[in-house]
């Protein structure tokens, strides 16, 4: 049962169709937290949850420090990370690092 989601990257594409998603589905969820870099236009007397929406940008470290922050503030239930990013271009031609 999930009680408090956090979702990161809900501005668009999968992440914005996932907390859509959250809201209509999960009976037992009475918090969500959605993160996206643009303004959102969520509604709380929409999702039938107490909500917030917060503008961070995951490519930032101060808002990826803000963000680790929250999750360790508010022990959520259930995570999604649904962010893109990373180094653009062939995925074949890429070094990444930890």
């Amino acid at each position: 049962m999930f009680e408090r989601a956090l979702i990161v990257g809900a501005s668009r594409g999968l992440g914005k169709s996932l907390a859509h998603f959250a809201k209509a589905h999960l009976d037992s969820l009475n918090e969500m937290t959605i993160v996206s870099r643009k303004p959102l236009t969520f509604k709380e007397a929409d999702c039938g949850v107490s909500l917030e929406c917060l503008q961070l940008d995951m490519s930032k470290e101060d808002d990826q420090v803000r963000l680790e922050q929250l999750v360790l503030e508010k022990q959520f239930d259930l995570v999604i990370y649904a962010a893109g990013g990373g180094p653009h271009g062939k995925f074949a031609e890429k070094n990444y690092r930890d």
